[in-house]
């Protein structure tokens, strides 16, 4: 799927890259948080990959990684699920309830140009939970090195410019 770009135009390396961090955020999910499901485990995690490509196109911008975020952003609030789980779960033929018995009641992941930001709690840490391909030098791929016992598994933790208090997020500047 190519992912528009508006009146600018697109190319194929930052298609390639909305898949990328699509498959970055579904991964963390399916493999940290959903190991458990195995009935229809490979059905529901390619309906997710597709519902999530396809609410992207025409709101993916790598040259403005910020805008669209909002747009971007998945989650669970207060135990109310995202409809984009809804739509994968129903499109895979199986409950949504199988994405709240294993998502935390405050689950948020932005999926972003170059990034995938987790975080589990209203008021948690923030994890850069996606790494560019080999090659690729972004501000974004850098560690801080502090792997804390309170990170998710097998994610390394990144400093973020968010600003973790606010309901929706924003750049500091």
């Amino acid at each position: 799927m190519v992912l528009n770009r508006g009146n600018r135009g697109s190319d194929a390396s930052s298609a390639s890259q909305a898949v990328d961090e699509v498959r970055s955020a579904v991964n963390y999910i399916f493999e940290t948080l959903l190991s458990d499901l195995v009935d229809k485990h490979d059905v529901v995690r390619n309906e997710l990959v597709k519902v999530l490509l396809s609410r992207y196109e025409d709101h993916w911008h790598p040259e403005q990684p910020e805008r669209g975020s909002a747009y971007r952003c998945i989650g669970v609030h207060g135990g109310r699920l995202d409809p984009i789980f809804h739509k994968a779960a129903t499109a895979a033929g199986v409950s949504p309830d199988v994405f709240l018995k294993v998502l935390p009641d405050e689950f948020t992941m932005w999926i972003d140009p170059g990034k995938v930001l987790l975080r589990m709690g209203a008021s948690g840490h923030m994890w850069n939970i996606h790494m560019p391909p080999a090659g690729v030098d972004t501000e974004s791929s850098s560690s801080d090195g502090d792997d804390s016992p309170n990170s998710p598994p097998n994610v390394t933790r990144q400093p973020s410019n968010l600003n973790p208090n606010t309901k929706a997020w924003s750049p500091r500047m």
